[in-house]
């Protein structure tokens, strides 16, 4: 696909996560995985307080920097 970012749901824990794949989740085998090509780095940012549960901010460094906002949710955790 060649995407520099990529947002990977329901995906099992890589081997080495580093700063170009972070791994969120407590089931090891299907949670979510962020990912970047080489020319970016990803940084976890502190959850807020006043988030939704489920939503991981990134900071994205490279060529272009952001903050992005990964959101996931589990089964049946109502609302």
């Amino acid at each position: 696909m060649g995407a520099d970012i990529a947002v990977i749901p329901e995906i099992a824990k890589p081997e080495l996560p580093n700063e170009y794949c972070l791994w969120f989740g407590m089931n090891p085998n299907q949670v979510i995985a962020i990912t970047s090509s080489p020319s970016y780095t990803l940084t976890p940012l502190s959850e807020k307080a006043s988030a939704p549960k489920y939503v991981i901010p990134i900071r994205v460094e490279g060529p272009i920097s952001f903050t992005l906002f990964a959101v996931w949710t589990l089964q049946g955790q109502g609302k």
